[in-house]
């Protein structure tokens, strides 16, 4: 999953949801994979994982403020790329760090 979200590989990662694929699970540096779509600046993985878990709040919840060995959340990387588009998706889709955050990019 975190390979396919980082790659930009939506397709694969769509399958790897419909078939059950865990978003809470996290690598050795405790990146999910939201966290290696903002990184990898993949705006079309980003939005289909946030609408998959659109209407399952505490998986949404998880994988928006879980952070990365270096403190970090999804949103933290998209903002500190300056991926606007990123930035908006997150926002849309729900990202609670997004919906509170002033950003001057968005």
């Amino acid at each position: 999953m975190h390979w396919a979200a980082i790659s930009g590989h939506t397709n694969i990662v769509k399958l790897l949801l419909d078939k059950g694929a865990n978003l809470t699970a996290v690598t050795t540096t405790q990146m999910n994979a939201l966290h290696g779509a903002c990184e990898g600046g993949r705006v079309e993985t980003v939005a289909t994982i946030m609408e998959f878990v659109v209407t399952d709040e505490a998986t949404k919840t998880a994988i928006t403020t879980g952070k990365n060995e270096e403190g970090k959340t999804a949103w933290d990387i998209a903002v500190a790329s300056k991926n606007a588009q990123l930035c908006q998706c997150l926002k849309e889709k729900g990202d609670v760090n997004a919906l509170s955050a002033t950003c001057i990019i968005c």
